[in-house]
């Protein structure tokens, strides 16, 4: 446009017109394409060009930190992904590993841990986690429940159970009580029953958790 204007303020005769205002007109209509271009901001030589190429430039930068961000976020993945696959292999591989011999030692753990009993008394209480008047013979009248006091050596200091069993004098049902052991070297537990109360020799026993008699005991009940 400053171009019209200069060649319209020096005449118009160059480009055949007889007055300035018909050739500011005649450049109007016919403006040069890079003009045009120009101004609708269509790719092409001059500064709209550059601004196109700006543009790119922007959007090319956007991306690759998208893309950037997304990578990192993968990378960070990766680590504990390739944990998770290194432990799964090396789980496979003791599984694979492992022969019959393997299994029977797995089978060994697992069975019942070396249990003692140290002390198996009968009482009327328990106070302090001791027996109060232990005794072999006790006075049908004169008891409200007994107890079963059982000290046991727990060598492997594993978790386990035992059951006290009270077996009346005819022979009838026993009276079971499961007790849990805790997992210490010494442990001391018991078992209360209000149910002895038939007169003649009864008898107390110790299980562990397989079956195996641990101890024995018995005691009498008079009328």
């Amino acid at each position: 446009m400053v171009l019209a204007l200069a060649v319209a303020a020096f005449g118009g005769g160059a480009l055949g017109c007889s007055d300035a205002s018909e050739a500011i007109a005649r450049i109007a209509r016919e403006e040069p394409p890079a003009l045009s271009r120009a101004a609708r901001g269509q790719p092409g030589d001059g500064q709209a060009s550059g601004a196109a190429e700006d543009a790119e430039a922007r959007s090319a930068a956007d991306g690759a930190a998208v893309e950037g961000r997304s990578d990192a976020a993968i990378a960070a993945r990766g680590p504990a992904r390739e944990r998770r696959r290194r432990s799964g292999s090396a789980l496979e591989a003791r599984g694979a590993g492992r022969g019959p011999q393997d299994s029977g030692a797995g089978e060994g753990a697992a069975a019942a841990p070396e249990l003692q009993v140290m002390r198996l008394v009968v009482a009327k209480g328990i106070a302090g986690r001791e027996p109060v008047e232990p005794a072999t013979s006790f006075a049908s009248a004169e008891i409200d429940r007994l107890y079963a006091f059982v000290e046991l050596s727990n060598k492997d200091r594993a978790a386990s159970e035992i059951t006290v069993v009270f077996t009346p004098p005819d022979g009838g049902a026993p009276l079971r009580i499961p007790l849990a052991v805790g997992a210490e070297r010494r442990f001391r537990t018991w078992a209360a029953t209000r149910k002895a109360r038939a007169a003649g020799l009864w008898s107390v026993t110790v299980n562990d958790a397989a079956g195996k008699e641990l101890a024995r005991a018995s005691f009498t009940i008079a009328t």
